[in-house]
């Protein structure tokens, strides 16, 4: 008896952290992060960082497709 008293406060335990981490994850997930990005954009273009920043993306992104489609074209699928 007293070991299934045990394996339900375990259960119990579980289900309130899981409980817990659903709620953090739906905070989350409804807070409102525009005006922080909006803000975020606004002091980087204030510091003139925001168009290397652009360019450093566009060129990672150019070479990821790149890869992708040369690791396409070596697996003798068609791009």
């Amino acid at each position: 008896m007293p070991q299934k008293i045990e394996v339900l406060k375990m259960k119990v335990e579980q289900e309130t952290e899981k409980q817990q981490k659903w709620k953090t994850e739906n905070e989350r997930r409804r807070h409102n992060y525009v005006p922080l990005i909006f803000e975020l954009l606004q002091q980087l273009a204030k510091k003139q960082m925001l168009g290397e920043l652009f360019e450093d993306a566009k060129t990672k992104k150019e070479e990821k497709l790149e890869a992708e489609k040369a690791k396409k074209e070596a697996n003798g699928t068609p791009a």
